[in-house]
């Protein structure tokens, strides 16, 4: 029976490739430079995974740092951005939000911050935490609603660490299930399926998207949606460009999260 071909035997035939190379000086550096741009392209061409306590970490960063004052109900949602070496645990997960403090003002800060609007977060700014406004909008809705969702992707917080579109990944965290007939429902779904989701932050060009979620509202007690579940839609790929997100369900225990995908 023949061995299957994986990812895994192309890096080390390439890699052995590099080192066994007997030819002259000028031919050897010619073929290891191949070999390197290829396992670079390679391992672009992968996404960039994001660490399990990594994910955990952000999330408790945000659910402890969530101000109750300003708004008792602990319901929120956030986008964002992270770089390869964030991603990967390589070094701590930057939080950082620049925001409009007043007329012809604004400050830098570290660490999760939140709002009930979208126009609070200015250039340059790596998330965007929202609750919901007061008459009931859904913060997820008005997160990757045009024109945020193109601002915030193209905005220098975000492409800074996501250079090129080729490297780094993307977070968006809501603490309702995707169930038609709730904020996650099919109109959302659709917003997820468009640009950048579906053409730049897409696993090809090496940016990997996951969709975190915690089924705290909206839900029955046991966590199942009380109507369809679209987790299945939104996991799907649809079409050649399209990149289906990866599904990370987080549960309280005590007073941290923990996630599995």
């Amino acid at each position: 029976m023949c061995t299957p071909i994986t990812l895994t035997h192309l890096f080390f035939f390439c890699f052995s490739c590099c080192l066994q190379q007997k030819a002259d000086v000028r031919k050897k550096s010619v073929r290891k430079m191949q070999c390197l741009i290829f396992l670079v392209s390679l391992a672009l061409t992968q996404g960039t995974v994001l660490k399990k306590k990594v994910l955990e970490s952000v999330i408790n960063s945000f659910t402890e740092q969530l101000p109750k004052h300003v708004y008792k109900v602990e319901e929120f949602s956030f986008i964002l951005a992270l770089s390869a070496p964030e991603c990967l645990g390589d070094r701590p997960p930057e939080l950082l939000a620049t925001v409009n403090s007043g007329y012809r003002s604004r400050s830098v800060k570290m660490g999760p911050t939140f709002s009930h609007s979208t126009a609070h977060f200015l250039n340059p700014s790596n998330h965007m935490a929202l609750y919901p406004k007061l008459d009931g909008s859904c913060p997820e809705k008005l997160l990757l609603s045009e024109p945020t969702r193109s601002w915030f992707s193209s905005q220098a917080g975000v492409t800074s660490r996501l250079p090129g579109d080729s490297s780094g990944c993307v977070v968006f965290f809501t603490r309702r299930s995707p169930c038609e007939g709730s904020c996650i429902d099919s109109h959302l779904i659709r917003l997820l399926a468009d640009t950048p989701f579906s053409d730049r932050w897409i696993q090809s060009n090496g940016i990997d998207k996951y969709f975190v979620f915690t089924s705290e509202f909206e839900t029955d007690p046991d966590g199942r949606c009380r109507e369809k579940s679209l987790l299945p839609q939104l996991t799907a790929s649809v079409g050649e460009t399209k990149s289906p997100f990866s599904p990370w369900s987080c549960t309280r225990i005590g007073k941290r999260y923990k996630c599995e995908n």
